[in-house]
């Protein structure tokens, strides 16, 4: 099946998960922070990107987060889901999972900790854009 080719454009900012002093997520702070980026006119919202998400937040705190992040957005933006795991497997399984969390895209990375060669690295992002229908960002 083709993706659908989506018209992303503007500033997709990484979105900083808040926690509180015991490390544990604050989510009311953190769509605190999507509220005002979208109000101070975002285009999009990177959410669990490249800020430390993929390597030290759990699976569960993860979907936690994005499905936050989706509620504050209320879709007055796109919503996209970073995708930074350790392995290729982790990838696609959060993938899979952002449809139904209602994510409006994915911004792939690299499998993490692992210097792969650019053969393997292709196919990270292909097996990843199998694992599920929505638009990716490279």
């Amino acid at each position: 099946m083709a993706r659908k080719t989506v018209g992303w454009r503007g500033v997709f900012p990484a979105v900083t998960t808040q926690f509180h002093e015991d490390y544990s997520l604050d989510l009311p702070a953190t769509q605190k922070v999507i509220d005002g980026l979208i109000r101070d006119g975002v285009s999009g919202l990177i959410v669990c990107g490249t800020v430390g998400e993929g390597t030290s937040l759990s699976a569960d705190e993860k979907r936690r987060v994005l499905a936050a992040a989706v509620e504050a957005a209320k879709r007055r933006v796109p919503v996209l889901a970073g995708i930074a795991e350790y392995t290729t497997a982790m990838a696609c399984d959060l993938a899979r999972d952002c449809r139904t969390l209602g994510v409006d895209g994915l911004m792939v990375m690299p499998a993490m900790v692992y210097s792969a060669k650019p053969a393997e690295t292709v196919q990270h992002f292909r097996t990843v854009a199998r694992a599920s229908e929505l638009p990716i960002m490279v």
